[in-house]
């Protein structure tokens, strides 16, 4: 029997994958913006990929603390894959963006190390 979460995490890693690299084929290539609003555009995409991320590695709720390190790491790191591969469909161009790349990978090691230091409760 297949777990139900497993195919709804499962479904939002393709659909956030989907929309990262099929962006272009839904919304059009977008040229009239500027280089950082065409990365922008892909982030919603690794959003889902993050969400769909944070569900296939569902932590406990209790306690509360390693459950949000979790959600925040997992939709962090869709997040910044979908603002990394948006980077590789301009170039790598944009200066502001790497900036924000930066933060993001601080955010997510930072919750990682959180949550290494905090065994896993089931």
């Amino acid at each position: 029997m297949t777990d139900p979460r497993k195919n709804v995490s499962w479904s939002l890693i393709v659909s956030g994958t989907a929309l990262i690299f099929g962006l272009d084929l839904f919304l059009g290539q977008g040229e009239d913006l500027s280089l950082f609003d065409q990365v922008e555009r892909r982030i919603p995409g690794g959003a889902v990929l993050g969400l769909g991320l944070a569900i296939y590695h569902l932590r406990p709720w209790k306690p509360l603390a390693p459950f949000i390190a979790s959600l925040f790491c997992w939709l962090t790191a869709g997040a910044l894959t979908g603002r990394l591969i948006g980077l590789a469909f301009i170039g790598f161009d944009s200066e502001k963006q790497w900036m924000w790349v930066a933060i993001e990978a601080v955010g997510v090691v930072a919750s990682g190390v959180f949550l290494r230091k905090r065994p896993r409760v089931n």
